[in-house]
Parts: C-alpha cells; structure tokens; sequence
C-alpha cells in the first residue's frame, strides 16, 4: 500500500509538471484497471474504449483539483464512473435495452467443483445476470481490489453504504452464478427448464437470469 501510494503521488507530480513520459506512465498504471471497470458496466468493448479515453483526458485537463495524490486510484475511477454514465446516455438515444428488475427468488448454490480458469469464467459470466450498480460494485471490489472506504469514494456514498452494497453484490452474484449453472446444466434433468430456456443462444443476461429464478422457486420437490 506505501509502494503504491508513493508511486501515485510521483505520477500525480509528473503529470503536473509535465515530465516526458509522465501520461504514458499513468496510462500504463491505470488503463486495463479503467477499461475493466467500463467494460464491466456497459458492456460494449467500443463504449468502454471511449469512456477509457475520456477518463485520462478528463483526469490530465484536471489534475490540479486532484488534492491528494496518494487518492488517484479512487479519483481516476470517479472520473471514469462519470464518462461510463456519459456513455450510457448517448447509449439511450439509440434505444437500446435496459436492465429488467430484479428478482428476490433464491436458486441452488452451485456445488460443481472447478478449476481456476473455469471460476473466474463462470464469475464473470455471471456478472451479466446483474444489475448495473451491482455489476458496478463487483468491479470495483473483485477486478480492481478496492475495500470498502475506496467504493465509497468512487461512489460518492458512505463506507458503511459501501459495505452493505458490497454484501448484496455478494449475495445476488451467488445467486446469479446459481441460475447460470442452472440455465447450462438444469435443462438436460428438467423439461420443464428446458421449455423455459428453448430459444436461449447461451448469452447470460438479467432476462435469463429472472426466468430461471422464476422456474426455481416454482419447483418444489415432491415427498
């Protein structure tokens, strides 16, 4: 944590100052950390990419105001959140679809037992099944390794708000990765799934997600 503080506060000091190399130092520290946030709640790798963009020439338009240089991680990721709605907005004039509400019914926890490389697929995979502010903290909190007190930050709210956000994003992702296993696997052992599912192309997304919980929560198990 002091090696990254430092290294913050000496990139802040070379952006300012306008040292050679001093952007492309603070790109190289920040971009794929950004760009994951982005793409994670907008889901469209072009979105992403121009949020990414507008993030850095925001943060070196505005560095100054920047008034602790050891808080750049959480500052970058302000700006960033601020570019990702700016996407969003333009995104709504094409009329593309929102997230659907979501629903409390609980699934199965998944008991397959899986590999790294197979968890960190199914994490993220089911991370579509979620509503954007929950897509959002799992962002924040599992690929960029933020605590509580620096969600709050990005989020303009209270650590003990990030902490409870954090919790329900825990919950719903259990959840969710409960009803992608189901949506996979469930249909070969339930014809009733499968006619839910029939026409499903695989791609997990909050609709999905809502009709398999809606089909779980149905069944009962006869005694």
């Amino acid at each position: 944590m002091v090696a990254s503080t430092v290294n913050d506060s000496a990139l802040v000091a070379g952006v300012r100052a306008a040292e050679p190399y001093a952007v492309s130092a603070l790109y190289d520290a920040y971009a794929d950390q950004l760009f994951a946030y982005c793409v994670s709640s907008l889901r469209h790798h072009d979105d992403a990419a121009d949020a990414t963009q507008d993030t850095f020439v925001k943060a070196i338009e505005h560095i100054d105001q920047l008034r602790d240089p050891a808080k750049l991680r959480p500052w970058l990721f302000t700006i960033a959140r601020h570019e990702v709605a700016n996407q969003g907005r333009r995104r709504a004039r094409l009329r593309l679809v929102d997230d659907e509400p979501d629903s409390p019914a609980e699934v199965p926890e998944p008991t397959k037992e899986l590999s790294q490389e197979e968890l960190s697929d199914l994490l993220w995979s089911a991370a579509s099944g979620l509503q954007s502010r929950d897509r959002e903290v799992m962002a924040l909190h599992l690929r960029s390794g933020m605590d509580a007190p620096e969600i709050a930050a990005v989020l303009g709210i209270s650590v003990e708000h990030a902490r409870v956000l954090m919790a329900r994003m825990r919950d719903r992702l259990e959840r969710s990765i409960g009803c992608l296993l189901l949506a996979r696997h469930g249909g070969d052992d339930c014809d009733g799934l499968a006619r839910t599912l029939r026409g499903w192309d695989g791609q997990f997304s909050v609709r999905v997600r809502d009709r398999v919980n809606r089909h779980a929560s149905a069944w009962r198990p006869r005694r």
